[in-house]
């Protein structure tokens, strides 16, 4: 049975073809041709073959459904080698993705698009239930963009238990980290729902002895802090930090520390344990290493977004939460690393509880983007490591739809139970005239999940009918109350394979109820010489529509 791959979800790598890149529909070019150029227009399609599908009189390109077995690639190369045609490329395939309200996210910060975030949220937006702890000068406890998200903490500067910041470090660390993300307010943190425990062991004036530094350590672990991140250090090493970090590592804590800002190769602690410890250097916008930045292949594990380093520019530093209720811009390994805490906690809140450091330390270094030899592993990237975490949550579990009717058709044979696998026994809708358009053949399907935390629904369509149609799926948008074309796609006499991930699913899934309408239309056709003759019925067949799902 021969298929044609076309991929819709968040996470897919797309494919090189002419020297670009980018996910696309396979056998789809859109071609333009040279002004002038119409009488050859049809020779060329000719040569290369194909049916055009769809033409756009406004900016001249065609789009062209090309010969089974004639990849995308061979097309595009075709027609470019013909004298006529202005440009061909691939129909590409562009995706929505999250995108938080808060006002500064798209004017002042660039380091949660530089680590592709959206895309990493339209996975998981975190998790209350993931605590990540930072030791610092303590946190603003009433900021605007903080309140609400921090758990009773620890002052081991002043002996008590109120861990509010006097110096600002802290507060700036914890809003890079995990923020309040989408409530119309500052900025958007990294790890977007997880919960931040404030630990003060560094006082106003930015220092603080070992003891304290230790004491954060492990009250931490013993707090129940998924995450730590340091953004502190010396040059020193020390036995009793590394037995308190050992402590903090054999309770299952993921514990980050920023490499330090001398520019230097040289060793920095608690930074370079790196049995117990992620090291995260810094990068400016551009991924260069930040001149700052100590560096080191040997023990710098990642590296994050930490700002250029040389001045307050928020198009070039971190901007994020300061003390007095504002936001401010500054730079350094210490803003890397809660960056790279916060993509931490978007892992560890789709591995959910049973995650453990090791599983979530591979993930977040296994999936960096490369940014020289500077770094082991490169720059984190969330997209990549939440589509990582994901893959290894519990195996996907396929869902039959509970209903299956005919909306439009002639007549309907069979059932759900035709599709469930890839085995060739089909679900027919017979087409139908159908006013203007043309032969229509549709059907609806419900499907009812599960019920549980599920993460992610994805939708897999197998289907053919005739050649030159075109099939549409509808999914039914719970949060506007009616259907919303979602995809549409070359029909064929083999089978055509479709996944789609609908994204938000919130707006997709109500109750565990996801509805689902396929199409299938062979249209009118016309020419300069008026319409062709009307097209004839066709059976429009389904092998396989199954909803796979993963949950937590």
């Amino acid at each position: 049975m021969k298929k044609v791959l076309f991929l819709a979800s968040a996470g897919l790598p797309g494919l090189a073809i002419a020297g670009l890149s980018g996910e696309y529909v396979p056998g789809e070019v859109i071609v333009k041709f040279k002004p002038g150029t119409t009488v050859v227009r049809q020779a060329a399609l000719q040569h290369v073959g194909g049916v055009v599908m769809n033409e756009n009189t406004a900016i001249g390109t065609i789009l062209v459904r090309l010969p089974a077995g004639k990849s995308a690639e061979q097309g595009i190369n075709q027609f470019r080698s013909l004298s006529a045609v202005q440009y061909a490329e691939p129909n590409y395939i562009y995706r929505a993705a999250f995108t938080p309200n808060d006002p500064s996210y798209s004017s002042l910060q660039w380091a949660p698009q530089k680590i592709e975030c959206p895309a990493a949220w339209d996975i998981s937006r975190g998790d209350a239930g993931t605590v990540i702890s930072i030791i610092d000068t303590g946190v603003q406890l009433d900021h605007p963009d903080l309140i609400g998200k921090t758990l009773q903490g620890r002052d081991f500067v002043n002996g008590d238990n109120d861990p509010t910041d006097d110096n600002g470090h802290g507060t700036h660390c914890a809003g890079n980290a995990a923020a309040n993300t989408n409530n119309g307010v500052g900025i958007a943190g990294i790890g977007f729902n997880c919960r931040i425990l404030p630990v003060k062991v560094l006082s106003g004036g930015g220092g603080g002895t070992l003891d304290w530094v230790n004491s954060g350590i492990t009250w931490s672990a013993d707090a129940g802090a998924h995450i730590l991140s340091l953004s502190l250090g010396g040059p020193s090493p020390s036995q009793a930090m590394e037995d308190a970090l050992r402590y903090a590592f054999n309770r299952n804590c993921t514990i980050l520390a920023a490499a330090g800002n001398n520019g230097s190769s040289s060793r920095f602690y608690p930074a370079a344990y790196d049995q117990y410890v992620i090291a995260v250097g810094a990068t400016d916008r551009n991924d260069a290493r930040a001149g700052y930045s100590n560096f080191g292949s040997d023990w710098v594990d990642v590296a994050a977004p930490g700002g250029l380093g040389q001045g307050s520019n928020p198009q070039q530093e971190i901007y994020a939460t300061w003390i007095g209720g504002g936001y401010t811009a500054i730079f350094g390994t210490s803003m890397a690393c809660p960056v790279a805490a916060g993509v931490a906690g978007l892992i560890r809140s789709i591995l959910g509880t049973g995650a453990t450091n090791a599983q979530i330390r591979n993930i977040l270094e296994t999936t960096c983007d490369p940014v020289a030899n500077w770094t082991f592993y490169g720059r984190v990237n969330a997209r990549r490591a939440a589509d990582l975490a994901a893959q290894q949550v519990q195996p996907p579990m396929d869902v039959l739809p509970r209903t299956l009717s005919m909306i439009t058709g002639s007549g309907a044979i069979g059932s759900a139970q035709e599709i469930g696998n890839s085995d060739n026994i089909y679900y027919v809708v017979n087409s139908v005239m159908s006013g203007a358009l043309g032969q229509v053949s549709e059907y609806q399907a419900g499907f009812i999940l599960p019920s549980g935390n599920i993460t992610q629904v994805t939708l897999n369509l197998e289907t053919s009918g005739v050649y030159g149609g075109t099939g549409m799926i509808y999914l039914w948008n719970f949060s506007q109350g009616r259907w919303v074309l979602v995809r549409s796609f070359a029909m064929n006499t083999f089978d055509t394979t479709l996944t789609y991930r609908p994204s938000p699913l919130s707006s997709y899934l109500r109750g565990g109820e996801v509805r689902v309408r396929v199409r299938g239309l062979n249209p009118f056709r016309r020419s300069n010489l008026g319409p062709l003759p009307s097209p004839q019925p066709y059976a429009f067949k389904t092998d396989k529509l199954t909803a796979q799902i993963r949950m937590q």
